[in-house]
């Protein structure tokens, strides 16, 4: 299954009101999109201490902030950072359905 295939599935299950095309053109408008056979990500740049209302809503946005919002990733876990246009201080994502914040940093030690 490609990573597009992976993200697709994952978005039909968890995905909710807005449609995976509709999250695509809101982060190519307002964010970064990165999709090749190797990974699908989906990112913008937002503020590491934004309430879920801002944080779930993928046309939000902050130009000058500190932190990647990944709204989803699949395929190669270990690369994910280095698709990313510059770096921020911080990255937030989900994972098991806890929203998280780690340093970018972190994800740079571990390869």
């Amino acid at each position: 299954m490609t990573p597009f295939e992976q993200a697709a599935r994952w978005h039909l299950e968890h995905g909710g009101e807005v449609s995976l095309s509709e999250v695509i053109e809101a982060h190519a408008q307002v964010g970064f999109v990165h999709i090749t056979p190797e990974i699908f990500l989906l990112a913008r740049p937002g503020r590491s201490y934004w309430p879920d209302c801002l944080r779930d809503d993928p046309w939000h946005v902050a130009k000058d902030g500190d932190c990647w919002h990944v709204w989803l990733l699949a395929g190669d876990w270990w690369q994910w950072e280095r698709f990313l246009p510059y770096p921020l201080p911080f990255v937030s994502m989900h994972r098991r359905e806890v929203l998280r914040v780690y340093p970018l940093e972190r994800f740079r030690r571990l390869k």
